[in-house]
């Protein structure tokens, strides 16, 4: 809630000002005196009943509700009362009646307005459009006849916008942005020295998203002239309202200020003062609230017990920042984004698994890697408001948990919060229940996953797990079966880059540049752990750029992977407790093809997927093969519940931006748009025992280190599929037809990852043995 936070703060300075100028304060509206407290609910409350709502109430109850709901991050209610104001002509009002100095023309209530729903997307990560809102606030602004007001009003949208270039890598106009914030003055005494504080604020919470510690830690021990107590210097005054560990809207306010003046010390070498400063922070009860800083300051005060040879005592503050993270499913309403800096939650996993495997604590290291993968899907999908399968299925529902975490938001000092146990509770047992009744649905909103040996059990005899989990500099590798945890350490410097090579250097049918590439790949992943695989079959979990890397063509110098290993893939380890078994239920085989459908441009045609799914149909029985316009999006819907077999081939598309824009190109119809996007497949239910996207890339696209969860097949694997077959580039059409027809074939006898594994060998062998035409194919489930 720091916005909130600096918005009280601005909001406090302008009621001074403006009962300054008017030369008197009785007879203040009521809603001014609790907006200018930060009684937000009291607020709401006044005014929904006295008129119904914020939109049917005047301007002046109407706006001062609007920002309201943004304070207690009731966004729907904000975005529906904000569009309204700024569509009204003139929604303008008088702070104070019958003071026309106190007037807010229409321009600068929409300014505002504007300034808040900057905000607004700068909460949801929607970082463009909260750059164009800041801008549209600063146009209005500007405009509006109030001089006086004018400072405080341009620079919580100038903060916004350039914490937004910031996370957008784009920071060319970040010191002009600081240099107008520091040229915003006001000549009144009064108010010279909190505006002083608000643009110190500003500038410093810039300097800390760009990284310059340095200058951030300048800019917040900045002396800042106080008309009521001359020269104060920042530092003591806010550390002096924390060490009186005052429960006051004054400390709640100083504590993202504290938390970042802290971070700048421990960044610029001062660790000491670091130390006391953290330790400070962390006993303030306050502070607590404050869950998306706190837990950096929990992970940055065991940085400094490790160095200080502290293990326990870093270990235990990891856990305690981890509990943090995980009692939070979406990544939005992040105080961390809104003191301008991005807290990596993953660097806090892969800190523990690397304090853990220090000491040998090999599971519950791992148990920490597989908490890290859900917390990436958790934040992936943290934006979508409706899974239909899941309340199908009858687990919690989204608006439920999305209601809870959003009264979980409002924080404030205990006069604000007297609910706040309760509704945290709420949240608790809300997710408690979820994993009961539906852990499928469950994984997808909050962090889960299985006990270390509750998943050796899962495993059958002879099955190896090799996971991996990448963190900053370091690569660990486990390994994992009934009657052994093994992990191993190695560097990740360049790791993604040489992925990115090797695939590029299998694009080239025409030369064996990949080879060296390959060997020294195996040399990475798979020998430091060669002797402890003792079985052929592995379930491999990926992370990061490993997704996009074909296993299956890794080389040791004589022999490819696949040569060696039958294997499949899974996103997370912990998936195997709820995704389906793979065997048949079913006394016929029943596949749905559809091949080389018709998008309306040729240049998209696929002859040879059709020829591919025409083979198909004639080795499987009961097949149904739909090719061009039949191949639509609608087709696929109206039987994805029956099929036992669904195979695709068509384009697709990988959105490394916003991996769930991620697509299936069908054809269209009056009924959809022939878009299948990865968004769209939570809401799919299947039954189907294996889907097989035989396009262009419908794996992975560009090698990126981000989320684990990427690409179409981690919301099959949702939907109900219990396997996903699926290609990694730009496939030959001859090359797949053999490979599908034999893979096919096979499954009449062995299971999927058998039968892939021969399906690959028999191209390798008869075909062609360059690993382009057959090693582009991966088995993602059950197997």
């Amino acid at each position: 809630m720091l916005y909130g936070a600096w918005m009280y703060f601005t909001r406090t300075a302008l009621l001074t000002l403006v009962f300054t100028i008017a030369g008197c304060a009785s007879g203040v509206p009521q809603v001014i005196i609790l907006s200018g407290s930060g009684q937000f609910d009291s607020l709401i409350d006044l005014v929904e009943q006295q008129y119904g709502s914020a939109t049917a109430a005047p301007p002046l109850q109407g706006v001062q509700a609007c920002y309201a709901y943004y304070e207690v991050r009731r966004y729907e209610k904000f975005r529906e009362c904000s569009e309204f104001f700024l569509n009204d002509p003139d929604p303008s009002y008088e702070f104070y009646p019958g003071e026309p100095q106190t007037r807010q023309n229409a321009s600068e209530v929409k300014g505002i307005l504007e300034s808040y729903r900057a905000r607004m997307y700068f909460d949801f990560l929607q970082f463009d459009a909260a750059i164009a809102a800041a801008d549209r606030s600063l146009s209005l602004v500007k405009q509006a006849d109030s001089d006086a007001r004018l400072p405080y009003n341009v620079i919580p949208a100038l903060e916004v916008k350039a914490l937004a270039l910031i996370n957008l890598g784009q920071t060319a106009d970040v010191p002009a942005i600081i240099d107008e914030i520091d040229r915003q003055r006001i000549h009144l005494p009064v108010a010279m020295s909190e505006l002083a504080r608000i643009r110190q604020r500003a500038i410093g919470k810039i300097y800390f998203a760009m990284g310059d510690y340095a200058a951030a830690r300048a800019a917040l021990e900045e002396q800042v002239f106080d008309i009521f107590g001359g020269l104060v210097k920042a530092p003591a005054l806010i550390f002096r309202d924390l060490d009186r560990g005052a429960d006051t809207m004054a400390t709640f306010n100083a504590l993202p200020r504290i938390f970042m003046l802290n971070k700048a010390m421990m960044e610029t070498g001062d660790t000491e003062k670091a130390k006391a400063g953290y330790d400070a922070l962390l006993s303030n009860p306050v502070a607590e609230q404050f869950g998306d800083f706190y837990w950096i300051a929990l992970s940055d005060r065991a940085k400094l017990h490790w160095q200080d040879n502290e293990p326990d005592e870093a270990i235990e503050k990891l856990e305690r920042a981890i509990d943090i993270i995980e009692s939070q499913r979406s990544s939005i309403q992040s105080e961390a984004f809104k003191i301008g800096f991005v807290g990596d939650k993953q660097q806090v996993y892969g800190q523990i698994v690397d304090y853990l495997l220090a000491r040998h604590q090999y599971a519950k290291a791992f148990g920490y890697a597989e908490r890290a993968k859900s917390r990436a899907l958790v934040d992936l999908l943290a934006g979508k408001q409706q899974f239909g399968k899941a309340s199908r299925l009858g687990g919690q529902s989204l608006e439920d948990l999305s209601r809870i975490e959003e009264s979980l938001a409002a924080v404030g000092p205990a006069s604000q919060r007297s609910n706040a146990t309760r509704t945290r509770g709420l949240a608790l047992a809300a997710a408690r229940d979820t994993n009961q009744t539906d852990p499928a649905f469950s994984s997808l909103v909050t962090v889960t996953a299985a006990p270390t040996q509750a998943l050796q059990a899962n495993l059958e005899k002879g099955q190896v797990l090799l996971e991996y989990f990448g963190s900053r500099h370091w690569l660990y590798t486990f390994v994992i079966s009934r009657g052994q945890v093994f992990a191993t350490r190695s560097t990740i410097d360049g790791l993604a880059d040489e992925v990115s090579r090797f695939r590029h250097a299998i694009l080239d049918v025409k030369s064996d540049n990949w080879r060296a590439i390959s060997q020294d790949l195996y040399a990475k992943l798979i020998e430091p752990v060669a002797d402890r695989l003792s079985s052929d079959e592995l379930i491999i979990v990926p992370h990061g750029a490993l997704h996009y890397l074909p296993f299956s063509a890794l080389h040791d110098g004589s022999h490819f992977l696949v040569e060696q290993y039958r294997y499949r893939v899974l996103p997370s380890a912990s998936v195997m407790r709820y995704i389906k078994n793979g065997a048949a239920t079913r006394s016929e085989p029943t596949l749905l093809a559809l091949g080389n459908p018709d998008l309306g441009d040729p240049r998209f045609d696929l002859p040879g997927a059709e020829r591919e799914v025409d083979a198909i149909g004639r080795i499987v029985p009961s097949s149904r093969v739909a090719v061009r316009r039949e191949a639509s999006e609608t087709l696929l819907r109206e039987n994805i519940a029956h099929a036992r077999f669904i195979h695709i081939a068509s384009h697709g598309e990988f959105n490394t931006a916003h991996p769930l824009d991620s697509r299936l190109l069908l054809a269209p119809d009056s009924a959809n748009d022939g878009n299948l996007t990865a968004d769209e497949l939570y809401d799919l239910d299947l039954n189907a025992e294996m889907v097989v996207l035989s396009a262009c890339q419908t794996g992975l696209g560009d090698v990126q280190s981000g989320d684990d969860v990427i690409g179409l097949t981690r919301g099959l694997l949702y939907a109900g599929a219990s396997n996903i077959v699926a290609s990694l580039w730009v496939v030959d059409d001859d090359a797949t037809s053999m490979l599908m027809s034999e893979l096919y074939a096979q499954l009449a006898h062995t299971d999927k990852q058998t039968a892939l594994q021969r399906a690959q060998l028999r191209v390798m062998h008869e075909y062609n043995a360059h690993p382009f035409f057959w090693a582009a194919f991966q088995l993602t489930g059950s197997g």
